[in-house]
């Protein structure tokens, strides 16, 4: 696998999505085998999610497209723009791909929909930018990885409504 941007797992390990560029690929974990080819984005895929039962994912790029892959034929289910207004760096969404969090380039995240990618609620992050998102399995808390060329790197803890 050659120029590989982006190495993302399923749920249960059988099978692993990479992102090179604006295409996914996904393959079976245990013998490498390229299963499906995913095209659909303009710009590079910057947010890969596998879906409870890793029957689907949910791949986001950094213009803000997101779309919804079936990964046994590949073919796409549905495609969405992230209603926002400023460039897209990051997101993270529940397991069951019911609700999500993106974030913009102006250190604003989103709590989205991810049927239709628009902002249900907004939190600022005072001049940080998060550039990596991780929800853990409760959907109670969620890890950042922030940055600014002023504050250098961190890594902050944001406790989501429930």
């Amino acid at each position: 696998i050659q120029s590989c941007q982006k190495c993302i797992f399923s749920n249960g390990g059988q099978y692993f999505a990479t992102a090179s560029g604006p295409n996914v690929q996904i393959y079976d974990s245990y013998t490498c085998e390229m299963i499906s080819v995913m095209n659909g984005h303009r710009q590079d895929v910057s947010t890969i999610h596998w879906k409870a039962g890793d029957h689907s994912l949910c791949t986001v790029d950094s213009d803000g497209v997101s779309c919804i892959w079936n990964i046994v034929d590949g073919s796409m289910t549905s495609k969405n723009v992230v209603s926002i207004h400023a460039g897209y760096v990051a997101g993270a969404f529940t397991r069951d791909l019911s609700s999500g969090y993106v974030a913009d380039d102006n250190c604003m995240i989103h709590q989205v929909d991810p049927t239709t990618m628009s902002s249900i609620n907004v939190t600022d992050c005072h001049s940080l930018s998060a550039r990596h998102m991780l929800l853990v399995t409760s959907c109670d808390l969620m890890f950042l990885g922030m940055g600014s060329s002023k504050r250098g790197s961190q890594i902050r803890a944001m406790k989501l409504d429930s």
